[in-house]
């Protein structure tokens, strides 16, 4: 998804169209879908959203105590199921 969309270049202006589903404040809603910015602007929006971009492939894990993957947590009787099955 993006906010605006290039659709054409007149000199050293870029001319841009709002995303058709963007959301705006009663007071924010813009007066209309195509404006244009320069150029160097658009560059650096657009740098600026590729180095803070949050990659679509986000790997999560869970860090378990040391007790959980070992007999103590069975041995002090812990019956976590969803531990047992992580630490397998």
């Amino acid at each position: 998804m993006y906010v605006a969309r290039i659709t054409g270049r007149t000199g050293q202006k870029v001319n841009l169209v709002w995303h058709s589903g963007n959301v705006y404040g009663p007071d924010d809603v813009p007066a209309s879908p195509k404006f244009m910015r320069g150029a160097r602007e658009c560059i650096s929006a657009l740098e600026y959203a590729i180095l803070n971009a949050v990659p679509q492939s986000n790997v999560s894990f869970v860090e378990l105590p040391h007790d959980a993957m070992t007999e103590t947590g069975f041995i002090l009787g812990w019956n976590n199921s969803v531990a047992s099955k992580a630490t397998r």
